[in-house]
């Protein structure tokens, strides 16, 4: 998110992942002028911008927000004049995992390099992400089989049924 925002030249950025029902998206982290404002929105797939690119699963830019009729104000934000809005779907694989997001109030018009530069920071985040998770899983494995091992080299050293249910 700091990367995107500085290289970009963005006023605020932010990482949206689903929440448990998959439905609704939430900013993990949000960064500049409104993070908090961002963090507190609740984005559902296919309702306002954010939305619509999350369910297409294709990045997208719109370089006038007020003139899209998929813009929803955040609450508690001003409406800017010449806000602009990037948006770049997590993927893994073809499934999307969540949404990098940036903006800029007024300046240049975003181009179609920069879509493509976030395209490429939002997979690399993806990646990292799917990384993490599988890393998870392999650890909670190894704890399990661990448990399992210790458990079975104490039942083949003891019959005493007490000392085996306290273990």
């Amino acid at each position: 998110a700091h990367h995107a925002r500085d290289l970009l030249h963005c006023d605020n950025s932010a990482i949206f992942l689903p929440d448990a029902g998959g439905r609704s998206y939430r900013a993990i982290v949000a960064i500049g002028t409104v993070a908090e404002q961002i963090r507190a929105t609740s984005i559902e797939a296919g309702s306002g911008i954010i939305g619509s690119i999350v369910a297409a699963g294709r990045p997208e830019f719109v370089n006038d927000t007020q003139a899209d009729a998929r813009s929803i104000q955040i609450a508690g934000t001003e409406r800017e004049v010449n806000e602009r809005l990037m948006v770049a779907p997590l993927l893994a694989g073809k499934a999307v995992k969540g949404a990098m997001a940036v903006w800029r109030n007024g300046g240049k018009p975003f181009r179609q390099h920069e879509l493509e530069f976030l395209a490429g920071l939002s997979l690399a985040a993806a990646v990292g992400m799917e990384n993490a998770r599988l890393f998870a899983e392999a650890e909670q494995r190894a704890t399990e089989l661990d448990t399992v091992n210790t458990v079975s080299q104490q039942v083949a050293g003891k019959l005493d049924i007490g000392a085996l249910i306290e273990l």
